[in-house]
């Protein structure tokens, strides 16, 4: 009976890797992502591959602008078995605005978001910011659509919230498990920026595949040692 439910649960996660990743980006899916806290978009399960999303985000940091801001809230599922193992920022265009600009992205557990692009601005201080399992300001460094964080993984960073400037994350260490989870764009800058990230999805080694990787390191080691 064991084996039964071993060869089903191999199927299972078989099947999970054989899905087609989500490509979902505002432009081609005619779409606008949520902007609202309580009711992100659900983009579904995030298959093994490179998920693509992508959008536009408006300045949301003026007050005074923030009705007609636009920031991008969504919710994606990592199935048991698999795991997040990597963030590529593939663009952030800021079109012809010639002045540095900088977004802000934060990833929480859960299907909601908790806090509000006015309390993110610096008008609630004191926030609970290790409820971050993420967060990162990245963009557009130096105008014109270039950016030091292109076509890199920002998923290290991301996790520690290393360049906050000091603010305290919750994070978390390797890549990011089987769960829930409700991420948060909001553009910092002036004007409107195009995005578009790739959340890279792998399938948690297996016990026996990791002892193969760790025998052929014993291996390759010994045969270093008699060579």
């Amino acid at each position: 009976m064991k084996n039964v439910f071993a060869s089903l649960a191999t199927l299972s996660l078989s099947a999970a890797a054989l899905a087609t990743p989500v490509q979902f980006v505002e432009s081609l899916n005619g779409l606008d992502l949520s902007g609202n806290i309580n009711a992100p978009t659900n983009l579904g399960v995030f298959s093994a591959g490179n998920n693509i999303v992508g959008g536009s985000v408006i300045n949301a940091l003026a007050v005074s602008t923030l009705p007609a801001a636009d920031v991008d809230i969504f919710t994606f599922t990592i199935q048991a078995g698999f795991q997040l193992s990597g963030l590529i920022q593939l663009s952030f265009d800021g079109g012809t605005d010639p002045a540095p600009q900088q977004n802000f992205i934060a990833l929480v557990a859960g299907s909601t978001f908790p806090f509000t692009p006015q309390q993110l601005s610096g008008t609630a201080p004191g926030l609970d910011t290790s409820v971050f399992l993420g967060a990162l300001l990245g963009g557009d460094v130096d105008g014109g659509g270039n950016s030091n964080n292109f076509n890199q993984d920002l998923l290290p960073l991301f996790q520690t919230g290393a360049n906050l400037g000091g603010v305290p994350i919750g994070g978390f260490s390797g890549p990011l498990q089987a769960g829930t989870y409700t991420f948060y764009n909001q553009q910092l800058g002036g004007g409107l920026f195009n995005y578009r990230y790739a959340f890279v999805v792998t399938e948690v080694p297996t016990p026996a595949a990791a002892g193969v990787l760790a025998l052929g390191g014993l291996v390759a080691g010994r045969r270093r040692r008699t060579a």
